[in-house]
Parts: structure tokens; sequence; C-alpha cells
């Protein structure tokens, strides 16, 4: 995957400007987002853009081009957005109810193996959970170790869960 650049904007009114102006499409529509930002991506009849709308968790959305599934994976929140390219209004959101801290793997399926505040999830490439794991605090570091990730929790505890089934491990 690679990642697209993501560009504040000062208003909501201010991007919707932009957008009707490009035809680009809005994602995240909250009328009480306090950050908007434009994302520009490259698709085969050009450049188009992108906007979203979102409430601050503390952490920066992100955007992402998964050029194998032809998509755009935006983290805003709490929320994952798929974003079809060639069709921009096909847009499939899964929301996790805590932050999201990043996208683990990507596998051949197009599924995803998300971190998030409380642990870790597993997705298909249409926003169905295939598993689920919940840890007993905040996630506060974590490092990859193979098919496993190591976390470390806010109440001390260390645990290791596995990529590949979202297993605890000794």
């Amino acid at each position: 995957m690679e990642s697209l650049t993501l560009r504040e904007i000062d208003s909501s009114n201010e991007l919707q400007e932009i957008l009707r102006k490009s035809v680009g499409h809005l994602i995240g529509d909250d009328k009480s987002a306090n950050h908007n930002y434009l994302i520009n991506y490259p698709s085969s009849t050009g450049t188009k853009q992108l906007g979203l709308s979102a409430m601050s968790s503390g952490i920066k959305p992100t955007a992402f081009i998964d050029r194998d599934s032809d998509c755009i994976i935006v983290l805003h929140g709490s929320t994952l957005s798929r974003i079809n390219i060639s069709n921009p209004r096909n847009v499939i959101d899964c929301d996790l109810t805590t932050p999201i801290y990043e996208i683990l793997r990507v596998n051949p399926d197009h599924s995803l193996v998300v971190l998030h505040e409380l642990g870790m999830v597993k997705l298909t490439r249409e926003g169905q959970i295939l598993w689920a794991t919940t840890t007993s605090d905040i996630v506060e570091e974590h490092t990859i170790a193979g098919n496993d990730v190591e976390l470390a929790l806010a109440d001390g505890t260390d645990i290791k869960i596995s990529i590949l089934t979202g297993k605890i491990s000794d």
C-alpha cells in the first residue's frame, strides 16, 4: 500500500466548494466535525479528489491507496473507510468504536488486520469482522515479530497476538 497525503482545509464550506468544483466525493460527512481534509489520488482518468470531515480523536487520519484492490483506505477516528477508486460513491465504512492506530497487514485476499486502542481485528474487503481480540486495557505500544504482534498495555501487561488467527499466545 502506498500512503496518500491529507491536506487540512480550514472549513467544511471550503472543502465542499473544492469538491464541488472537482466533482470530488466527501466521506465522514459529520456536521460536528472539527477537522476537514482533502486527499488527492491517482486514477485511470487523472488525479481525483476525496474530502474527509472527521472528529479529532487525537490521532490524525491516514489514507492509503491499495492498487491491488482498486481502493483507497482511510483511517479516521474509530472508522475505517474503504473507497472504490473506479466508483468513489461506493464506500464501505467499518466502525470499530475505539480509535484506530494503524493497518498492520494487508493480506492477499485484501482482508486487513487492524490495530486499535483496545486490541486487533481482521476485516474482510467488505468490512465484515473475521476475528476480533480485545485487550484488558489501552494499547500503548506494539511491535511486529513475524506473525505475532507484541502489545504493551497501559496497565503494564504485555501480550502477544497472532496476526493470522487473532489468538493470544504465551
